[in-house]
């Protein structure tokens, strides 16, 4: 049904632009004009495509990417969301000893604390985190509001100074508008149709080190 639908709009807008240039014509008798109607008709559902994927492939060139500029030594890490719908085994293969997250529920906003070397996986409630450094895996904006990109942004900072250690970042490309509706109407979501990638998980490797067994950390 959707997509006889979409047919149809396809065939009613061939419909619109055919009867739109012709008036331009007759009202013109100029061929110019008409020439211009048509790429006006042409451009309308597609004009985005040209700016965004220039657009798009400048920020990957020059602001994608992995950047380190810090490195500490950490038992544990702090992430922006809750860690009860994570998956802890990743992180306790790497070898780190805790995790902690933040949790907005009904009582309110709750620090999560998880001792990886627990068998158990018991998640306790504490009242401050222990971890000075913060991991957020995917903080999302948009460069231009009016560009269908979508950039993603990892990042690892100190929360006590807002000093950020790390950054890992990638951009979604949506293409045209028309496309994006036409998208969003047959699977329900808008998927991008171009993606430089970014690497969250191996920021955080890069960026906080585990604990020597012989040496002091400089962070906890």
């Amino acid at each position: 049904m959707i997509g006889l639908t979409i047919i149809v709009l396809i065939v009613l807008y061939l419909f619109v632009s055919f009867k739109g240039v012709e008036y331009v014509y007759d009202k013109s008798q100029k061929k110019r004009y008409a020439i211009l109607a048509i790429l006006f008709f042409i451009l309308l559902p597609t004009w985005d495509v040209i700016i965004g994927k220039i657009y798009f492939d400048n920020l990957c060139k020059t602001e994608g990417g992995l950047k380190v500029y810090k490195s500490v030594e950490v038992d544990g890490f702090l992430t922006k969301n809750s860690i009860a719908i994570g998956d802890s085994s990743f992180y306790k293969n790497i070898g780190f000893r805790y995790i902690e997250g933040i949790n907005n529920g009904w009582k309110g906003k709750e620090i999560q604390h998880l001792d990886l070397t627990d068998t158990n996986q018991t998640i306790q409630l504490i009242k401050e985190p222990l971890s000075k450094y913060i991991f957020i895996y995917n903080e999302k904006s948009k460069p231009i509001k009016w560009l269908p990109i979508v950039k993603n942004r990892a990042l690892v900072k100190d929360r006590t100074t807002d000093e950020i250690l790390g950054e890992d970042i990638g951009f979604d490309y949506f293409g045209a508008w028309i496309g994006i509706i036409a998208n969003h109407l047959v699977s329900g979501v808008s998927n991008p149709t171009q993606k430089c990638e970014n690497y969250p998980y191996m920021l955080l490797e890069q960026t906080l080190k585990l604990k020597n067994k012989e040496g002091v950390n400089n962070g906890k």
